[in-house]
């Protein structure tokens, strides 16, 4: 074994302690003269792997030999030293992945790369597996001319980079990716670690396509379904509306072949055009599709009847109400009750295709016009079409309709004509139309000719609210339906009541890469200049926080008026400490501060994360210090900063080793107008 080599071997041994006797004597066996330092590497690798079954442990020196020859090959693809830093060499896999047309330009125009590069973690390639590092090695690291030129921890800030490239900040937040990436706490799925960073950032995968009943959509899924394998993965196709076997043909006056023979072409394409080279389709079809005996995999392949599983078949015995799968009985009695005919003329077969909504739509439909509609059953299908809880049109013993009453006092949304006028009515509940949407009387009496989409019963007290806001509440249902729940009612009170008053109200946190801001009721790294800014900043203020935050205080910080939140009616606080049990009595006690002893108007909330939660819609500004440091195990989490708020300034401040103080940042968000 060359020297150079066996000290390489030493160095990783180092951090495991294995016993490395067999590995040299099989290597040295199997070792010929003249070898170059990759077959070496190659071979060292070999020798290691059937030990990981007698050890497991040695795993991870097979993955750290085989990230040596990684580390080797991108280092020599991209023009550096064989024993180039890591990190340093990021910024080099970068602008060789952009000027060689495998990485996207804004990589470099949108990123601070010495500041990414910063942040590298090489160590953590020793958390995976050789079986993990091989398999990224063979599938997702990007190569030019088959040679890599992005390292383990290169490729997971290039993806970290190429899911932050729309962010606000996206620097910071491709830091903040990179660190649950590497930490491996949270990996993404194939397509996006195949393509975040490149010219085809496709980043999706699993898609669900359904198969129409004729030739153009038929041919024109499977040219879907090969563009979207090209880029992503996980295909799922739904053949159920495709005729079965034998059914009638109108066009031609013949008969269909079925499903099955498209399938040979379906899986033609899926072996043709498949990422990675191991992706493949799956073929679902209803339960209720009459060629299913002869697509199910388990009755091809295993022809005895015991070893046929049915997969997606219900059967009565379940005695479940499902949406495609009742009780017999069920549909018995829905006969008997409606009169409906039953046939098996396919007059109605479509409606294996719809669900929720749309299926009670269409036998609402089917039984006020009294079409006929096709429920096979027997004793050798074993299978049961699906009569969802009718609404009797015109019934006068029936009333209800999901859970609304005729009557009942309702606000509905969204015109069903699309009408452009006001988006929504107050009356009373006037039963269903034939096309299932709803009928809403007015006030005068008078059933409104238009119907609605949405329909959900209210109190009188939240009508009243709508009615109060009429003027602030714009087009959008979300607008009007947030007047109706109370919280949001009185968070718009509390909100009218600070500005009229003309009190801000600030949070001021410190956040980890992962929004953590603790642990145990505790911060988890020790950032000094982080404190003193604290104290500047609420010195002479208002500070509103939580019990616990309050006791993790120690004590009664000086010059400050404390708030402290808490739902315990009992809690016992010290002389010049203010209790207050809602948030209501939280701000008017804050205002009370503010006004009997002059202060300034701003109150700074200081934690928890219950109380930054609550208080994150009256906030006006948030003075947040970034740390670079990633809290396993934390409790205790910072709510998602608002899309509409914007960072207004931004100091960085780098990694401080002397006194164990890792990087940060000191950023303002504000509203912007």
């Amino acid at each position: 074994m060359n020297p150079k080599t066996l000290e390489l071997l030493n160095s990783i041994n180092a951090n495991f302690g294995l016993n490395l006797e067999p590995v040299i004597e099989e290597f040295n066996r199997s070792s010929i003269s003249d070898m170059t330092e990759e077959q070496e590497f190659q071979l060292l690798t070999m020798a290691i792997r059937p030990l990981i079954e007698v050890e497991p442990d040695y795993t991870y020196l097979a993955a750290q030999v085989e990230n040596a020859k990684l580390n080797l090959e991108v280092m020599r693809t991209i023009g550096l030293t064989d024993n180039a830093d890591e990190c340093v060499a990021f910024i080099d896999m970068i602008h060789f992945g952009v000027e060689n047309r495998r990485l996207a330009p804004e990589l470099i125009s949108l990123f601070d790369l010495p500041r990414l590069a910063e942040q590298i973690r090489p160590e953590r390639t020793e958390l995976l597996t050789y079986l993990g590092l091989q398999t990224l090695y063979d599938r997702y690291l990007c190569h030019h001319n088959e040679k890599r030129i992005e390292t383990i921890q290169g490729f997971f800030m290039r993806v970290a980079m190429g899911l932050s490239i729309q962010e606000d900040d996206p620097t910071t937040r491709a830091i903040a990716l990179y660190h649950m990436f590497s930490s491996l706490d949270y990996v993404p799925s194939t397509p996006t670690l195949f393509n975040a960073g490149t010219l085809h950032s496709q980043l999706s995968s699993c898609f669900l396509l359904t198969i129409p009943d004729d030739l153009y959509g038929i041919y024109g899924r499977m040219r879907d379904n090969a563009m979207l394998s090209k880029w992503a993965g996980g295909l799922g196709n739904d053949w159920t509306p495709v005729r079965a076997l034998n059914s009638y043909i109108e066009g031609t006056n013949g008969k269909s072949q079925g499903v099955v023979p498209f399938l040979k072409v379906a899986n033609d394409t899926a072996v043709a055009v498949n990422q990675g080279g191991v992706e493949m389709f799956e073929i679902k079809v209803s339960a209720q599709e009459q060629d299913r005996e002869g697509i199910s995999p388990p009755h091809v392949l295993m022809p005895k009847e015991e070893r046929k599983l049915w997969i997606l078949r219900w059967i009565k015995e379940h005695k479940e109400m499902s949406l495609s799968f009742p009780d017999r009985q069920a549909v018995e009695e829905y006969v008997k009750a409606t009169g409906v005919r039953l046939s098996g003329n396919g007059e109605c077969s479509d409606l294996k295709t719809c669900i929720k909504e749309m299926v009670q739509a269409k036998y609402i439909k089917l039984e006020y016009i009294r079409k006929t509609c096709q429920i096979a059953y027997g004793e050798k299908k074993g299978y049961y079409a699906y009569i969802p809880d009718i609404v009797w049109i015109g019934r006068k013993e029936s009333k209800k309709m999901k859970g609304l009453q005729e009557g009942a006092y309702v606000l509905g949304t969204q015109w069903a004509d699309g009408d452009s006028r006001e988006p929504w009515a107050i009356g009373y509940f006037a039963g269903v139309s034939s096309t299932g949407k709803y009928k809403i009387r007015m006030e005068t009496g008078k059933i409104s000719e238009h119907e609605f989409s949405v329909c959900k019963e209210i109190t009188q007290e939240q009508a009243q609210r709508v009615l109060n806001h009429k003027n602030k509440i714009n087009d959008s249902p979300v607008s009007l339906w947030k007047y109706i729940d109370s919280k949001e009612e009185q968070l718009l009170q509390h909100k009218e009541l600070l500005t009229s008053k003309g009190v801000q109200v600030t949070h001021i946190v410190a956040i980890d890469v992962g929004s953590c801001i603790g642990k145990d009721n505790q911060l988890q790294w020790d950032v000094k200049p982080d404190m003193k800014r604290f104290s500047q900043m609420t010195s002479g203020h208002v500070i509103l926080m939580g019990r616990k935050t309050f006791e993790s205080l120690g004590r009664v910080l000086p010059r400050r008026e404390h708030v402290v939140l808490t739902r315990d009616e009992e809690y016992a606080v010290p002389e010049g400490v203010t209790v207050a049990y809602n948030l209501e009595q939280a701000l008017n006690s804050c205002l009370g501060l503010i006004k009997r002893k002059d202060l300034p108007k701003n109150i700074y909330v200081i934690g928890g994360a219950e109380i930054y939660n609550m208080t994150m819609p009256l906030a006006d500004k948030l003075e947040v210090t970034h740390v670079q440091t990633h809290v396993k195990d934390g409790d205790a989490f910072y709510p998602h900063i608002p899309k509409d708020m914007q960072s207004t300034s931004w100091v960085n401040y780098k990694e401080d080793l002397e006194t164990n103080t890792p990087a940060y940042s000191f950023a303002t968000y504000e509203y912007v107008k």
